[in-house]
């Protein structure tokens, strides 16, 4: 303003002088809309607190897997228990059940045979589905783990308990094994502890579920008890004859009264509310989408995902070829939802 006073400046000076003020006023209330629209836009303000009490955050899930989804000797007890007609040859069923590392194994090659025609065949006569079977021929919680304690009280692994036990499970490696983790419950609702560190938590002595080989070892993967297990489980390979641990630091991430009560175009989300479900995360949604686009290509749900409608039917081992040769596409189709939802 001392520029445009008078006898300090005159004719150009003054007129560049004035353009200058009066852009610079303009810049600053075109700035200042910006801001009110993007706060009105999404008013919602994050905060970190470091106060949460161990009672509100939800102990893990603890999902026990082994390496080879398919177990040659329980293969061999299981095909003897199937009613197979005098034309199937019995080795032949047995070696189709090798085309189920198809779902789980990203590196597969087809066999050489085409046994699972045959193997499909005798599923479907015995009116098994493809989980039955597969939760069948794969170790089971009994060869998994072996002793369990919370704590430092024992208590039997495979009792019938709402949270203490571990139960028949699937993941992204197959079926497993699972603490405080049920898919297939949708009311279930995990426990939270009141203790923590070495003296507190899950502890197992597991085995390695194949009765010929002990090499192989287990692998634990932590995740969170509500979403189904994927690649970016924290996990860790346990050998014979070893002992780990797993430290696990939680971040919880909540809304306030006043954000879930904004409309949904205003918070830029979606809440269990707006789908009508009891719990709904970022891990449902893309599961719904990996689901989806399985659907697409292939026509079907693989049967270590959790059936997220009735509508779609479980893939049997005629559709091991289109999961296996998709799988690359779908794991880049996920990878970009993923990447869009973080962003």
């Amino acid at each position: 303003m001392w520029l445009l006073r008078r006898n300090r400046t005159h004719g150009l000076s003054r007129f560049i002088w004035s353009s200058v003020l009066i852009g610079l006023l303009q810049l600053s209330i075109y700035l200042t809309l910006l801001l009110w629209l993007k706060f009105y836009s999404y008013p919602i303000l994050n905060t970190i607190s470091n106060d949460l009490s161990i009672t509100d955050v939800a102990f893990p899930g603890v999902t026990i897997c082994s390496p080879k989804a398919v177990n040659t000797e329980r293969v061999e007890r299981y095909v003897k228990a199937l009613n197979i007609p005098p034309e199937y040859d019995m080795a032949e069923v047995a070696a189709g059940f090798e085309y189920l590392n198809a779902f789980t194994d990203q590196s597969f090659v087809a066999p050489s045979h085409d046994s699972y025609k045959i193997t499909d065949a005798v599923l479907r006569l015995n009116n098994v589905s493809i989980w039955e079977a597969a939760m069948a021929v794969s170790p089971g919680c009994a060869e998994f783990v072996k002793r369990c304690f919370w704590g430092y009280e024992e208590f039997p692994c495979n009792q019938t308990h709402e949270y203490l036990s571990f139960i028949p499970t699937t993941a992204f490696l197959g079926p497993c094994c699972s603490f405080n983790y049920n898919p297939r419950n949708t009311s279930y609702v995990p426990f939270s502890a009141n203790i923590f560190g070495m003296d507190g938590g899950l502890i197992f002595i597991g085995a390695e579920g194949s009765e010929r080989n002990l090499s192989t070892g287990l692998i634990v993967l932590v995740h969170h008890p509500m979403d189904y297990v994927t690649e970016t489980a924290a996990s860790v390979t346990i050998t014979a004859r070893s002992e780990s641990f797993v430290e696990v630091s939680p971040t919880v991430q909540s809304s306030s009264t006043e954000v879930l009560e904004l409309s949904e175009s205003k918070r830029d989300c979606l809440i269990s509310d707006d789908l009508e479900l009891r719990n709904y995360r970022q891990a449902s949604c893309m599961l719904a989408c990996q689901t989806e686009a399985i659907v697409k290509r292939c026509g079907c749900h693989p049967y270590l995902l959790p059936a997220v409608s009735d509508k779609f039917k479980e893939c049997d081992l005629n559709d091991t070829f289109c999961y296996s040769d998709n799988y690359g596409k779908l794991e880049t189709f996920i990878y970009t939802i993923s990447y869009q939802l973080q962003n």
